[in-house]
């Protein structure tokens, strides 16, 4: 989360993500050609962008839970230095009529996982802690990944 701070802190004050449409199939519209095509499907728990795919550990299945969720929200950045901070999509997931949000940051070039955070507020301050995944869990997600030729 660092980095993403000091990225938006230091870039173009007019920089923000650019928000995606999700239609039905799980076709995921607004990014470059370069990442089609690219797809999302929480119920098969399946991401691809252009030619890397993954279907998704059962140690995510508690936020990317398809039956608790009341809302998807997709958001990029491609068009920043890469030497701060990977092209990446913002999987943010909120569940159980928004009392549980989550965002998962990804690679948009290699869809490694870059961050997962839990998003809450108490009164009037918000808080975004870090998820701590295991290492068993993100070694696994990693193998996961698939490259299509």
């Amino acid at each position: 989360m660092f980095l993403v701070a000091v990225f938006l802190t230091s870039s173009k004050p007019d920089h923000q993500d650019t928000l995606l449409e999700l239609k039905q199939d799980g076709t995921i519209l607004g990014l470059p050609e370069r990442f089609e095509p690219a797809l999302i499907d929480l119920g098969k728990r399946y991401l691809r962008i252009n030619n890397h795919e993954v279907t998704f550990p059962d140690c995510l299945d508690k936020y990317l839970n398809q039956e608790k969720v009341t809302n998807l929200k997709l958001s990029a950045s491609w068009y920043h230095s890469k030497e701060i901070m990977p092209y990446y999509l913002n999987v943010q997931i909120t569940q159980d009529n928004e009392k549980q949000l989550y965002s998962l940051l990804f690679d948009l070039e290699t869809l490694s996982l870059i961050e997962a955070r839990e998003h809450f507020v108490d009164g009037n301050s918000y808080y975004y802690p870090e998820i701590d995944l295991d290492s068993m869990c993100l070694e696994n997600y990693h193998r996961l990944i698939m490259e299509r030729k």
